[in-house]
């Protein structure tokens, strides 16, 4: 209760913290969860060059970084809010996504001419990093269930300037869904990983919801599998910490799918954040990132 007060974290959730990790693993998490977060925006290479990017920032007297875990994104320093009002934005030279959220489009790897299917796609971060990564040559169908996000999608598109991403309305969960080469399944989640994000879903979020949550990310799971081509690969993705969401839902589903392996991360730059099993799982006060979790299953020929 003492921590709970000092911390500003419900209760529920500072107990199941402190069954993995000792106290002051938790007190960190904690104070990174309080602190302003970064801004991160990705670069567009379909619309400008590297240099014309940094010769962009260093104009507009922002200051940057990058690191090579997070190739395309740069993290800002300064007076960003003139970069919103400049034309290049929306011209769709850059857009603002945590560089841990570029990990998991990274896994799926679109190739040109391959269908690729973001099945909870809004706000569309990922959905426009697939186009990105494949030259915009991949098929990127991207689907959410709220019309209202895609819409606000369709105008982050068109800034962008995509001509190979098509949006639809489903429920993943139980919609019949076209055949494909790869799957992006960023699931809904207790987002654990986001708290200083999203300062309110703290006190959101209930004990009971993690359960239910887990349901339907499995729900999803299954769905999703379906329509993934034999010799395909899904990438399976959340923004939480707890491993009933993560761990323990993908061995689980490995369990029961005889034509399911865990595909092995080869990306050098992605080693620090492996898991024991395999998966990618960021830390926030570690790796000052979002938490994001990310594991590749191939489906058997």
């Amino acid at each position: 209760q003492k921590m709970a007060v000092e911390t500003s974290h419900p209760e529920w959730l500072l107990k199941r913290w402190l069954r993995r990790s000792d106290e002051a693993a938790v007190r960190r998490m904690c104070h990174f969860d309080n602190t302003i977060p970064e801004l991160w925006v990705r670069r567009n290479p379909l619309r400008v060059g590297i240099l014309a990017w940094e010769q962009f920032l260093e104009t507009a007297k922002v200051e940057w970084t990058t690191r090579s875990e997070f190739p395309d994104f740069f993290r800002l320093k300064g007076n960003t809010a003139e970069l919103f009002r400049a034309p290049t934005f929306s011209e769709g030279w850059f857009t603002v996504q945590d560089a841990a959220a570029g990990i998991a489009p990274r896994l799926i790897d679109p190739q040109p001419g391959e269908t690729v299917l973001d099945l909870c796609a809004a706000p569309g971060g990922k959905s426009s990093y697939l186009a990105e990564l494949s030259q915009d040559m991949s098929q990127i169908k991207a689907f959410d269930r709220a019309p209202v996000r895609l819409g606000q999608m369709q105008v982050n598109i068109k800034r962008m300037g995509y001509s190979h991403l098509s949006l639809a309305q489903a429920d993943v969960a139980i919609a019949d869904l076209p055949q494909a080469d790869k799957i992006l399944l960023d699931v809904p989640c207790s987002g654990t990983g986001v708290l200083a994000r999203r300062a309110d879903l703290r006190w959101k979020r209930k004990l009971t919801d993690i359960q239910d949550l887990v349901d339907i990310q499995g729900r999803m799971l299954e769905n999703g599998w379906r329509s993934l081509r034999p010799g395909g690969r899904l990438v399976y993705s959340t923004c939480t910490l707890e491993p009933e969401e993560n761990d323990h839902q993908v061995t689980a589903f490995l369990a029961h799918h005889a034509d399911a392996e865990l595909e092995p991360v080869t990306n050098e730059n992605l080693i620090p954040f492996l898991t024991e099993n395999g998966a990618i799982l960021t830390q926030p006060e570690r790796d000052m990132v979002d938490g994001m979790f990310a594991a590749k299953i191939r489906k058997k020929n």
